[in-house]
């Protein structure tokens, strides 16, 4: 059997449950590394990936944010690639709207809306379903990008 040339781990549910490190993960981690397997943790989760270096960090597993990748950097990167002139708009807690509006235009006019992204929203309305909504009729692209449950 050919020896990988990296492990990818997922974060919430197979390394963490919350903030608590899932029993045995700690000393498999470590073992990889041992082993000089180049890992990479990613997650479905919004925060950043300092803030999940953080999380990992003081839950007792040493993790650089360079190891880490997160579901709005793939998102970005989709984007940039594929739709990289496109008008968004973001159905989603402030921070991913505030991330994407930096390299993307976002509006809510749906007669010039590209794709609309959904995520996490705790302040979800009516009005911002309808915006969306008329989009998507319009011919706009749907993309998710889902906070993790765990």
């Amino acid at each position: 059997m050919r020896r990988p040339q990296g492990i990818i781990l997922d974060i919430d549910g197979t390394v963490l449950r919350s903030n608590q490190v899932i029993p045995g993960a700690e000393e498999v981690i470590a073992d990889l590394r041992r082993q000089g397997y180049p890992l990479v943790f990613v997650t479905n989760a919004l925060e950043n990936p300092d803030e999940q270096s953080a999380r990992l960090t003081s839950a007792g597993i040493e993790v650089s944010p360079d190891e880490i990748i997160t579901a709005p950097q793939v998102l970005e990167a989709y984007l940039s690639q594929h739709m990289s002139e496109a008008v968004i708009y973001v159905i989603s807690t402030p921070p991913l709207a505030e991330r994407l509006g930096k390299d993307f235009r976002i509006s809510k006019d749906p007669q010039e809306i590209d794709a609309v992204i959904v995520s996490c929203d705790r302040n979800f309305t009516f009005h911002k379903l309808n915006i969306g909504f008329q989009a998507l009729r319009r011919g706009a692209r749907f993309l998710a990008v889902n906070a993790d449950a765990t």
